[in-house]
This record gives structure tokens, sequence and C-alpha cells, in this order.
């Protein structure tokens, strides 16, 4: 469960979901000929599949890291 209002959580964990996200974005990279994306809560992904998930898009990736520490928001 996602720990915001226990919404259901895709398992990035899972090699099928995992591979499943990352052709998504990129059909939609291709169909909608995005040249960027942004992902919101980045924090809540796990870092490894948020690298492969913006590699996989091909183009590029933003996304939102709020804290007060600047560390933190720079480790991302």
């Amino acid at each position: 469960m996602c720990r915001f209002d226990n919404y259901p959580d895709l398992n990035q964990d899972n090699a099928f979901v995992r591979n499943i996200l990352k052709t998504w974005v990129q059909q939609q990279v291709k169909n909608f000929r995005f040249d960027g994306i942004r992902v919101g809560f980045v924090p809540e992904v796990k870092r490894a599949f948020w690298s492969e998930f913006a590699q996989s898009a091909g183009v590029f990736a933003i996304g939102d890291a709020n804290s007060s520490d600047p560390q933190y928001v720079a480790s991302f």
C-alpha cells in the first residue's frame, strides 16, 4: 500500500510490473512525442526503479523531492 491515504501501489520489485511500467513510458513518449517527463513523489519510488524508468523514457526526466533538507533533495 502507498503510504498516502492507503492507496494501492504497484510493486516495482516485481519483474513483470517493472517491465510493464518501463514499456508503458517508452510507448507514451513515442506516441505523444514527449521531450520530457515529470514524475511526482519520486522519494516514494525506489531509486533503482526511478533510474530505470527515466532511462527507459529516453527523454529528459524530472521528479518532485520535497524536503527542507537540501542534502536530501540533492541526493536525487
